[in-house]
């Protein structure tokens, strides 16, 4: 007999993990969690869209450790729309932040300069 039967099948209620894909396209997960966190994850990205999100934080990583996540939602949502992704930049931008008021702001437009390799939206 299986663990799973005799413990009432508690292992099938368990919530699934989330992928890490899954997880980078989530604009609340980039600008709420430690940094540390997302970090980790970048170089598991897949799917275009995670792969652009991955470029995006890591477009300003360095700035993200002492930052509080409002700072965060607008760098991630300035470096968004760097990389020519308004509906990302849009999504980051109205990314909910405890404390934080809404945002009352959206990026309208941002220069690509300094993005060097990562522009492409492909990780490192």
């Amino acid at each position: 007999m299986s663990d799973d039967v005799r413990e009432g099948g508690s292992r099938a209620r368990e919530p699934l993990r989330t992928s890490a894909d899954e997880r980078l396209t989530d604009p609340r997960f980039l600008v709420t969690v430690d940094p540390e966190k997302v970090l980790m994850l970048l170089g598991e990205a897949s799917s275009p869209a995670a792969r652009r999100a991955a470029a995006v934080y890591r477009a300003t990583f360095r700035r993200h450790w002492d930052r509080n996540a409002g700072v965060r939602r607008q760098l991630l949502a300035v470096n968004a729309a760097r990389y020519g992704d308004s509906e990302l930049a849009a999504r980051i931008t109205a990314a909910s932040v405890t404390g934080e008021p809404t945002a009352q702001w959206g990026v309208q437009w941002a220069t690509g300069s300094e993005l060097g390799t990562h522009r492409s939206g492909e990780p490192d």
